[in-house]
């Protein structure tokens, strides 16, 4: 399968843990086209997780390498406390303290 165009963009929503599911497709696409995704774009963008996706695909990590720090990190990072209920009135939803290191 080779990419539709010569410049590629990839696009990525947020949705916390919910990021493990687009990593794994992001793997399966770059399995089926051959190559790393960061050999083949040029633009990346994100909201939330997926500013993070986008981040480590433009410093050159596989997908698949995002996918496993997901599996291993994700619970850590993205764990459930007061602020993801009342998300809309704190500044975060997650701690950042986890994220950082």
């Amino acid at each position: 399968m080779r990419p539709f165009r010569k410049n590629l963009a990839i696009a990525v929503d947020g949705g916390g843990m919910r990021g493990v599911i687009v990593t794994k497709a992001l793997s399966t696409l770059e399995q089926q086209l051959g190559r790393p995704l960061h050999d083949l774009s040029r633009l990346y963008a994100g909201t939330s997780t997926g500013s993070i996706i986008s981040a480590s695909l433009a410093a050159g990590l596989k997908a698949s390498q995002i996918h496993e720090l997901y599996l291993e990190l994700g619970a850590g990072i993205f764990r459930k406390s007061w602020r993801t209920y009342f998300f809309p009135l704190t500044r975060y939803r997650y701690r950042p303290d986890p994220l950082e290191k």
